[in-house]
Order: C-alpha cells, then structure tokens, then sequence
C-alpha cells in the first residue's frame, strides 16, 4: 500500500528492512527505498514511454523536502527533452 512521505518521522518510525519501495501519493514517481541499513531516495517513473530511475541521496544526509524539490528539477529536465522537436 502506498504511504505518504510527508515528514522525517514517519523515516524514523517505519521499520521495513525488506527492500520495499514507499511511494509518495503527492509527487509522481518520488520513492524511498527502505533497506536494513539505509533509506535510499529515488526517482521511478516513466518518461517518453520508457523506465526512468534515479537514485538521489540517502536519508538524512538528504531531507524529504530536499529530496521533493530535486525530483521536481530531474523531472521538468527529462520531460523538457521529450518536447523538443527532432533536429534533422
């Protein structure tokens, strides 16, 4: 089920080691990966009909709301490309 990444406490509380990626309902694509060891910030979306995946940094070297911002950039980027027209 996917959860909302709305504050560094929920980082804190949720004790999933498994690998498991938390999505945020609020920003397309924006993703935790929850590991033993780290919590790792990603990208996974589709962009031009294909699998993009970034990771960022890992949390709390980086905040939530660092992490949000950044994926906002990455992905105005990639989607500004898409609308380029062909150069011949």
């Amino acid at each position: 089920m996917p959860i909302v990444l709305t504050s560094e406490s929920l980082l804190l509380r949720i004790t999933a080691v498994d690998g498991r990626l938390l999505r945020d309902q609020v920003l397309c694509g924006f993703c935790v990966r929850m590991n033993a060891r780290r919590r790792t910030f990603r990208i996974a979306t589709g962009v031009a009909g294909k699998q993009f995946r970034m990771t960022l940094r890992y949390w709390p070297m980086m905040s939530v709301e660092d992490a949000r911002q950044r994926v906002m950039e990455v992905l105005a980027e990639r989607r500004a490309v898409r609308r380029e027209p062909a150069r011949l």
